[in-house]
Order: structure tokens, then C-alpha cells, then sequence
């Protein structure tokens, strides 16, 4: 048997990470890895890791590569368990045991020695009868109704039999995918019942459990994706009503499961398949479904809901509906944007403004297209102008302010800039006051009125000092900077000193120097080599501005002081060597 390819630390560490590269050169060293094999071009072993019970690891190589790994462990593979199988067959080949391939001493078996071997794997380890029975059961020639029981038996038995622990929901997957495979057997041999009734199984199963998991992978909701998919040839072929009400159920209760959880994108082809497979009548049926779990009373949560039922509900009854009871589903399921459409649609424009006027912010601002497709863009300007008084949604003031500009309204533009700035303070914010407080000859008077009013609000400082910056202020920026605050607590984000120190460099380099000192002492005190590459930074701004004054026996001294009053941070001072100084 050939040998197959050993791959070098390298290519260990570029495979796993340097992570669990050098966490599984600790395991190797500690001898965590046991039992090794090889099985053709697969390395099985056990490795011994924080658990009681050591974890089952294998890695399949390939021509010059490794072609994929897996773990026991709660991460799943890539980990530094592989890491210590690996190291262990390039540095210690001669330890793996060679096996034969399963399939293959399988094989020479005979059907008696193998029903032996099966029942004593079952008394060994009583989970295996599972998935024995779910073989028998696929690989089942005749056509027979499964019962649901049994199918119920062998999905909870994934659910019963598992650990709950991070990770888990990956095997749990994998076992639920074997279920669903057995639904595809079904399927191709055109056993609808069978197979939906499996899929059925399956997705109750996962939305009955989903809140013991950590789904963040999406495993699970990948099989109920899988399922809901494959319940479409089962709708198409079904011809049985109580068949089809089974499938249309499942694929509501998944959708209303999903809707409710928030939208996760949980079986997300549900209502798709119900609008194109349902007959008419059954669509009626579904619509009792929807009128039964759609909420009633106010708040976010109910008013979302309403809305995604609402438009699950125009769907289902698109070809049947006439213009005012979609206009009354619009108004209960609070599909304001739906409303106005349609009213507009109809020329009733004064329902359609007050429809818009009685709509959230949000639901306003997404109106402008639709007003926009009727002609009736004076019309939407006119109700942003009235809604921006009382809204507190930004986006409307900055709509606002825009279609002002267009309308070439500058003083109605530089009110909204002016609102907009109070909202968030800012040097953006100022800019654009100020463009628009100047074109309409405004700003000589304006601009105290609001350096005044940030002077006022402790919180606004540094926006001042940023406002001075801005306007090549740099005394100013200093003195506000270097002021006692009040309250004490009220001190400057490390960000506006370096800014300051930045913009006073070139003309006052003595005060850049005393910020960059400052700063650089103060990260030195976290005591952390992050911190000392920063403040190595730093003093180095310090030293090329002693130069470019012509002062560079102060620095000497100054970085000499600093060295031997640090000497002791071994650290800083290997920083301090990187960067030169």
C-alpha cells in the first residue's frame, strides 16, 4: 500500500490556523494522541483533550494536500486535535497501526456473520438500532404507508439521544439528513405520502428543538430549507386532498414559525410554494389559517407581524380580490406602502394623502417611489414638509433638506442643516451649515450664535475643538484641549489629542510635542505591548519635530530619560529598538 502524502509544519499551519497549530504541538508533545491508524489515505485516532472521554479524530489526505478533517470535539474539525494527528504521522509515521479499508473486510463477510456483527454492534451500543432501522427502511423494495409513529420514533430519537452542548447542532444535522435521504428514496420511487410525511417529521422536529441550539452555522435551518424544497414534487404530484392539506400545513407551520421567530429565513420557500401549487379553494383554506394567528392589539412586535401576514394574505387572494376588500386587508394588516398604491391606482388621491399622513416614518420615506410612478412627486415633497416638524427620524430632516436644495429653497435647506447639525454635532454637519448659511449671506451671523450654544454643552467640547480645526483655529483647539474639565470625569478621547497635535505641528510644535508626550506616557501605563508599539509611535512624532527644529540633543536626553525610567519593561524597550529610537 502506497504511502500516502505527509505534510510539513507549514502546511499543517496554513491548512488550521496558528492557533490550533500551536495548541496541537502542545497535544502532540503531551502524547495526547492514541490508537493511530491508517486506512488508505485516511489517519484515525483518538486524542485526549478537556473532556473525560478522548475524541475521535481522522483527516483524509490526498496527492500532495489534505483533502478534509473531522473531530469529535464540540468545534467539529480544524482544531488543534487534527493539528496533534497530523504532527503525530510526520513525526512519528511508524506508530500508525494499517487497517483495511472497512468496505472491504465487510465485504468477505457473510450475510449470517454480518447480521452477527450488527447485533452485537446494537447490544454494545443501543443508539445504533436507529439507524439500522432507518437502513432497513430505505432500503425497502415494496411499496407500503409508513406509519407515523415509527418515523416520529426515529426523528426523536436524534433529538433524545444527543448532548446539548456548543456544536452539537452539526451532528444532530447530519442525523436528521440521513431522515431526509430516506423521504428522497420515497420521493423518486413517486411515494408522496411517504416521503412528506418524513419531511414533515423532520422540520417539526428542528422547530420543536431549534431553541436548545446554537444554529449559527445555519445547519438545522438547512434541513428544514432541504425539506420545505423537497415537499414542491410532493405538492405537484399529490392528488389526495388529505396528502395536500398535510403538505400545505407543514409548509405553513413553517412559515408562521419563521414569521413569528423574526424572519430567520427558516423554510423561506414556504409561502412561495403555497401561492403556486394551491388551488383556489385551498388557498381559501390557508387564508382561515393566516386570519387565525394574526395578532391583534399595538406595539412593533404586533404591527410586524400584521404587516408580513397582510402581505401573505394579498398574495393568497390576488386573483380573486376586488379593490376595496384589498384595501381593507391593506388597512387591518397596517400595509401602508400596499394603500397607498392601490389608492393612487384608483385616483383617490386625498385617501391615498391621508393613508401616507397616518404611516410611521419609515413607511412614509419608502413611499416616494410609488409617488413617484403616479406623478406625484410635488404631492410626497409636501407631506415629508409636514411630517419633519414632529418626526425624529433623521432621514426625513436630511430628505427634507435635499429637496429643498433641488427646489432651490436656500432658506428652508439651511433650516433642516440646521436642525440636522443639533441632532449630531459634527465637522460634516458644520460644513454643510456653513455652505448653506453662506450662500444665503447668513453665516457672519450665524456662527457665533453657534459656537455659543456648543460652548455651553460640556458634552459638544470636542466638536468645538474640531470646529477650530476646522477653521485653522489651532490656539483655540489648544487651549480648549488643555483646560481644566468640568465635570472632571469629561476628558478628551485620545483621537482629538493626536487631531490637535496633527494640526499644531507646524505652528506650534513645542505644544505638538507636549501632547504626543502626554499621550505616549499614558499608553505606556497600560503596560500591554500593543500600547508601547503606539507610544513608540508617538515618539517618534516627538523626535522628528525636535529635528525639524534643529533641537535634537533635547530629544537624546528625552528619550534617554524615558528609557531608564522604563528600564524594567523589557517590552517597551524592545518597541522602542524596533522603532529606532
Amino acid at each position: 500500500m502506497t504511502k500516502p502524502y505527509t505534510p510539513t509544519d507549514a502546511s499543517i499551519r496554513a491548512w488550521l490556523g496558528d492557533q490550533s497549530f500551536s495548541r496541537g504541538q502542545n497535544y502532540h508533545r503531551q502524547h495526547a494522541i492514541t490508537n493511530p491508524r491508517r486506512q488508505g489515505d485516511t489517519l484515525k485516532a483518538h486524542c485526549f483533550g478537556s473532556a473525560p472521554q478522548p475524541y475521535r479524530v481522522e483527516v483524509t489526505l490526498g496527492e500532495n494536500q489534505i483533502v478534509s478533517d473531522r473531530c469529535s470535539c464540540p468545534i467539529g474539525g480544524h482544531c488543534k486535535h487534527v493539528a496533534a494527528l497530523l504532527l503525530t504521522w510526520g513525526k512519528e509515521p511508524d506508530s500508525f497501526t494499517v487497517v483495511e479499508e472497512l468496505a472491504s473486510g465487510l465485504d468477505r463477510l457473510s450475510k449470517t456473520e454480518l447480521i452477527a456483527l450488527m447485533t452485537k454492534m446494537v447490544d454494545r451500543h443501543p443508539d445504533l438500532e436507529q439507524l439500522l432501522e432507518l437502513s432497513v427502511l430505505s432500503a425497502g423494495a415494496e411499496t407500503h404507508p409508513l406509519e407515523r409513529a415509527l418515523i416520529e420514533r426515529q426523528v426523536g430519537a436524534v433529538f433524545n439521544n444527543i448532548d446539548y452542548e456548543y456544536g452539537s447542532e452539526v451532528d444532530v444535522a447530519e442525523q436528521l439528513d440521513d431522515n431526509k435521504d430516506l423521504g428522497d428514496s420515497y420521493a423518486e420511487k413517486g411515494e408522496w405520502r411517504n416521503a412528506a410525511l418524513i419531511y414533515k417529521t423532520v422540520i417539526e422536529g428542528v422547530l420543536e428543538n431549534y431553541e436548545m441550539f446554537h444554529d449559527e452555522g445555519g445547519e438545522l435551518g438547512e434541513v428544514v430549507n432541504a425539506c420545505v424544497s423537497a415537499l414542491e414534487p410532493c405538492l405537484a404530484n399529490a392528488q389526495d386532498p388529505a396528502l395536500r392539506e398535510l403538505i400545505l400545513r407543514t409548509l405553513f407551520d413553517t412559515y408562521h414559525w419563521d414569521v413569528d421567530y423574526g424572519g430567520i429565513d427558516m423554510g423561506y420557500e414556504a409561502d412561495d410554494l403555497i401561492v403556486a401549487f394551491a388551488t383556489p379553494a385551498e388557498k381559501r383554506k390557508v387564508v382561515e389559517w393566516v386570519q387565525k394567528v394574526m395578532p391583534a392589539g399595538d406595539g412593533w412586535s404586533n404591527n410586524y407581524l400584521r404587516q408580513s401576514y397582510g402581505h401573505f394574505l394579498l398574495r393568497l387572494q390576488e386573483d380573486e380580490l376586488d379593490d376595496e376588500t384589498f384595501l381593507r386587508i391593506c388597512r387591518e394588516s397596517g400595509r401602508s406602502h400596499d394603500l397607498v398604491d392601490r389608492l393612487l391606482q384608483l385616483h383617490r388621491v386625498e385617501e391615498a394623502i391621508a393613508a401616507a399622513q397616518q404611516s410611521s416614518d419609515y413607511d412614509l420615506l419608502r413611499m416616494e417611489k410609488i409617488f413617484a410612478a403616479y406623478e406625484q412627486d410635488e404631492l410626497f415633497g409636501r407631506l415629508m414638509l409636514e411630517r419633519a416638524p414632529t418626526s425624529k427620524d433623521r432621514r426625513i430632516h436630511e430628505w427634507v433638506k435635499g429637496w429643498a436644495e433641488q427646489r432651490g429653497d436656500p432658506a428652508l435647506a439651511l433650516q433642516f442643516a440646521e436642525t440636522l447639525f443639533w441632532q449630531q454635532p459634527s465637522t460634516a454637519s458644520y460644513r454643510e451649515l456653513k455652505k448653506l448659511a453662506q450662500a444665503s449671506d447668513r453665516w457672519a451671523a450665524l456662527q457665533p450664535q453657534v459656537m455659543a450654544k456648543l460652548a455651553d454643552e460640556p458634552r459638544h467640547r470636542t466638536v468645538v475643538i474640531q470646529v477650530h480645526l476646522e477653521e485653522g483655529e489651532i490656539d483655540q483647539a489648544l487651549a480648549l484641549l488643555q483646560a481644566p474639565h468640568t465635570p472632571r470625569w469629561l476628558g478628551f478621547d485620545p483621537s482629538i489629542q493626536l487631531e490637535v497635535a496633527r494640526a499644531a505641528a507646524k505652528t506650534r510644535p513645542h505644544a505638538a510635542i507636549g501632547i504626543y508626550l502626554k499621550n505616549a506616557r499614558w499608553l505606556i501605563a497600560q503596560r500591554n505591548r500593543t500600547s508601547y508599539a503606539e507610544a513608540a509611535d508617538r515618539l517618534a512624532a516627538v523626535r522628528d519635530l525636535y529635528r525639524n527644529m534643529g533641537e535634537e540633543e533635547r530629544w537624546r536626553q528625552l528619550i534617554a530619560d524615558l528609557r531608564q525610567e522604563h528600564r524594567t519593561l523589557r517590552a517597551l524597550q524592545d518597541e522602542l529598538n524596533k522603532a529606532r529610537l
